[in-house]
């Protein structure tokens, strides 16, 4: 359940940072830079009341019990597509600093 966690939180972030920072920095006529990082770091603080939010929202919507949530851990697991992907989030984790979430 963490790396869900750290995936809402990279979401947040990014539609900050490449989203809204930019659209923002446009209209307003701010430094692109500048206005990235500061809707970046407003959609981290966002993200962090509503990353378990949104996790407990979707268990919740799929009205899944425990089994069905271990078996869908089991099986994306041994899925080897999954599994690449997972390292892959890895990498981009240790950028946001949440490698362990992971």
């Amino acid at each position: 359940m963490n790396h869900a966690l750290c995936i809402d939180f990279k979401m947040t972030t990014g539609a900050g940072m490449l989203v809204l920072g930019p659209v923002v920095a446009l209209v307003r006529k701010q430094p692109l830079i500048a206005t990235a990082l500061r809707f970046g770091r407003r959609g981290f603080l966002f993200g962090i009341p509503l990353a378990p939010v949104m996790t407990e929202g979707v268990l919740y919507g799929t009205k899944s019990g425990p089994e069905q949530v271990y078996d869908r851990v089991y099986r994306i697991r041994y899925n080897n597509s999954q599994v690449r992907a997972a390292e892959g989030r890895k990498v981009v984790g240790r950028v946001f600093n949440c490698d362990k979430l992971t």
